[in-house]
């Protein structure tokens, strides 16, 4: 897969990147391959998520964000997704263009991360997405990430799912969805410190200012 970095660059800028996964499904089930192109792709950044992830951060998140929103069986997700969650509250959608209606932050969770019982056949998204299986909301067994109607490997685990989920909109060229651009254009910014896109607006720069003192510099 290191060898073929560049093949799968130039398979991108092709009218044939939609089957990317087709022609290199390995990384469907090969652990790390996102994280592999990612870091080829900016061998300079340290970041990830597992870093930042700390109890007093998640605290920090719940304090600030809007924990009301999350409601129903939201609220029976894990402290780390419920504190993201609360993240996604202070970077709301915006209307795409002038005149559109925002979209409701219950379609930015769902965007974001979904839950299939250990009793259902899995179903992919086609955009990318979170998938939790387990139990319940609260005893998830396994994460994967959805993309392309594919399911993408994780560690299993919610922060390892959360950093795929974000690299691979890099390192598959996807744009981001309208429900949670500001989210990840923070992440963008401010987390991996990946300065080649447009400047940030004024909600990801306020929610900046607000998390300043709680994140890890």
């Amino acid at each position: 897969m290191k060898k073929t970095f560049k093949y799968r660059r130039n398979f991108l800028q092709t009218s044939l990147k939609s089957n990317i996964l087709l022609e290199y499904p390995r990384f469907q089930d090969t652990y790390g391959l996102i994280h592999q192109d990612f870091k080829t792709l900016y061998p300079d950044d340290n970041e990830n998520l597992v870093g930042l992830f700390q109890p007093d951060f998640q605290e920090k998140l719940q304090t600030l964000g809007n924990l009301n929103t999350i409601t129903g069986q939201n609220k029976d997700w894990c402290s780390e997704i419920i504190a993201t969650l609360c993240w996604i509250t202070l970077l709301r959608p915006t209307g795409n263009g002038r005149g559109t209606k925002r979209p409701p932050l219950k379609r930015a969770f769902m965007d974001f991360i979904v839950f299939q019982s250990e009793n259902e056949e899995l179903t992919p998204k086609s955009s990318p997405t979170i998938i939790a299986q387990g139990g319940t909301r609260s005893d998830v067994r396994r994460f994967f990430v959805s993309v392309d109607g594919t399911l993408i490997v994780t560690n299993n685990t919610f922060i390892d799912a959360f950093d795929i989920f974000f690299k691979l909109h890099f390192v598959f060229e996807i744009k981001y969805e309208d429900t949670l651009r500001n989210f990840l254009t923070y992440l963008e910014y401010y987390v991996f410190k990946i300065t080649d896109r447009s400047i940030p607006n004024t909600t990801v720069n306020k929610c900046r200012m607000l998390l300043l003192n709680a994140q890890n510099e």
